[in-house]
């Protein structure tokens, strides 16, 4: 969510409340503990991990002998 800030005189006005992104998909396994977000170090960017649809869900593969 964002919120617009403007100055009047020595007072802050707030604006209302609005989604700043939209269509963000979580990926498999995060629950509210995980951090998915982080910070471009100059601040200009916001990066989240995001899960990608698989082209077929219906489709189970099988690792056979990993433990060999």
């Amino acid at each position: 969510m964002a919120v617009s800030v403007t100055a009047a005189g020595s007072q802050l006005r707030f604006g209302l409340p609005h989604k700043l992104f939209s269509g963000i998909r979580s990926p498999a396994g995060a629950n509210t503990s995980n951090r998915p977000l982080a910070v471009s170090s100059d601040g200009s960017r916001i990066y989240f991990v995001q899960s990608v649809e698989q082209p077929d869900s219906n489709m189970i593969h099988i690792k056979m002998g990993w433990l060999e």
